[in-house]
C-alpha cells in the first residue's frame, strides 16, 4: 500500500529552471533513498514530497503530491506532523529549544496536546532514537549523529507516516552516519533519504530512485553500473564486484 504518490510532480523555478515530471510511489515501512548528481532536482523533489515548495517556493508546482491520499501543501501546519515529517540539510539550523525534550515536544505542544500525553510521546520517540536520558541536554552540545537523531525525533513526534530527510549523512563520519541509518531502519514508517554519499547508505535502502537532470532515469537502479554514467560511484565492493567480477578477489 503506498503512503505516498507523486504523479507528474515538478516544480518551475522563477529562473525557469524545470524540475520533473516525476512519478514515483513509496510504500509503508520503505526505506527510499533518491540520488543522483548535483543539480539534479533530488532535494527539489522532497521538499516537493515535504508540502514545502507549493507553500512557500516562488515558483510554480505542477502535478499531483498525496500522502495517505492528502495534499501536504493543503495541510494546516498542526496537521502536518501526524503525516509528514522533514529533516533538512542543517540540522543544527533547526534547532529552535535550549533542552532535548524542549525540540521534540515543540510540534505537539503547538497543536495543542494535552501536557500528559506529550511527555509520554517525548520518551517515547527518544527511547527509538537513542537519545533517553538526555532530556535535559542543550541540543547544540550533542555529537553530529546525536543532533541528526533528535531532528528524526522531533519528526516523528507527532507520528508522521512518511519521514524525509535531505542528506542526513553530509556532515557526519562513518560512525555517526551509522548510527543515523541503524536509527532510520527500525523505525518503521516510510523513510525517503536524499543522499550522494552512497558507501552505506545504498545497502541501507530498500530501493535506490536515481534522478538526472530534473528527471528519475531509474527507479529502481538495477546496480551501481547504472550509476556510472551520472557520474556517481556505488559502495566499494559493489564497485570491485562490477568492474572485476565476483570472483577470486573475494577470497584473496
Amino acid at each position: 500500500m503506498s503512503v505516498l504518490a507523486l504523479s507528474g510532480a515538478g516544480y518551475r523555478y522563477a529562473s525557469g529552471q524545470q524540475v520533473g515530471p516525476v512519478d514515483l510511489s513509496v510504500r509503508a515501512g520503505e526505506r527510499v533513498l533518491l540520488t543522483g548528481p548535483t543539480g539534479s532536482g533530488k532535494s527539489t523533489i522532497l521538499r516537493l514530497m515535504a508540502g514545502l515548495l507549493q507553500r512557500q517556493g516562488q515558483g510554480q508546482a505542477r502535478g499531483a503530491v498525496r500522502v495517505c491520499g492528502q495534499d501536504p501543501a493543503r495541510l494546516a501546519p498542526a496537521a502536518r506532523p501526524s503525516l509528514v515529517g522533514f529533516v533538512g540539510q542543517e540540522p543544527d539550523e533547526a534547532v529552535i529549544s535550549g533542552t532535548v525534550a524542549g525540540e521534540v515536544a515543540f510540534a505537539l505542544e503547538s497543536r495543542g496536546d494535552p501536557v500528559a500525553q506529550i511527555g509520554r510521546r517525548v520518551a517515547e520517540v527518544l527511547a527509538q532514537v537513542g537519545l533517553s536520558g538526555r532530556e535535559a541536554a542543550d541540543p547544540r552540545r550533542l555529537s553530529g549523529g546525536q543532533r541528526q537523531r533528535l531532528m528524526v525525533a522531533a519528526a516523528l513526534a507527532g507520528g508522521a507516516r512518511v519521514l524525509l530527510l535531505d542528506e542526513p549523512l553530509a556532515w557526519l563520519d562513518p560512525g555517526g552516519a551509522e548510527e543515523i541509518l541503524a536509527v532510520l531502519a527500525g523505525l518503521g514508517v516510510a523513510v525517503v533519504v536524499v543522499e550522494h554519499r552512497l558507501e552505506q547508505a545504498w545497502g541501507w535502502a530498500d530501493r535506490v530512485v536515481l534522478m538526472e537532470q530534473g528527471r528519475v532515469t531509474h527507479d529502481p537502479v538495477p546496480g551501481v553500473r547504472a550509476l556510472w554514467g551520472a557520474g556517481l560511484c556505488g559502495p566499494a565492493e559493489a564497485e570491485i564486484a562490477a568492474r572485476v567480477g565476483r570472483g577470486p578477489w573475494r577470497r584473496r
